[in-house]
């Protein structure tokens, strides 16, 4: 495997011309599929050999996944206990979305308080 200049790609893929190239239709974008038809590659669609292996996951891995998805359950649980409060307050969702600062952009935390 060897790195390139992004802009060597196109002289890349054309140099593969006559060749038989993988592709998974699930990850190649239409550019790089154009680029290979154009060239007279012969396109094989499969599901590209790495997908398995990089979808197995280590118990380290398992355990971070776990905790982002009960960060992720807190965090929902908050927005939407906040909302409820609002609603039940009267306050309208237009409102909401236009007059309250509720979301600080420079430490991306929401203040439940407002």
């Amino acid at each position: 495997m060897s790195v390139a200049h992004p802009d060597s790609l196109v002289d890349a893929l054309q140099a593969l011309s006559g060749q038989r190239v993988l592709v998974d239709p699930n990850g190649a974008n239409a550019w790089t599929l154009d680029t290979l038809q154009q060239a007279q590659v012969t396109v094989v669609e499969a599901q590209d050999p790495c997908a398995l292996e990089k979808a197995a996951k280590n118990p380290q891995e398992i355990a971070g996944m776990q905790a982002c998805h009960v960060r992720d359950g807190v965090a929902v649980t908050r927005f939407l206990a906040w909302f409820d409060r609002q609603v039940d307050a009267g306050e309208r969702l237009m409102k909401l979305c236009s007059q309250t600062p509720c979301i600080n952009s420079a430490n991306k935390t929401i203040n439940w308080s407002t």
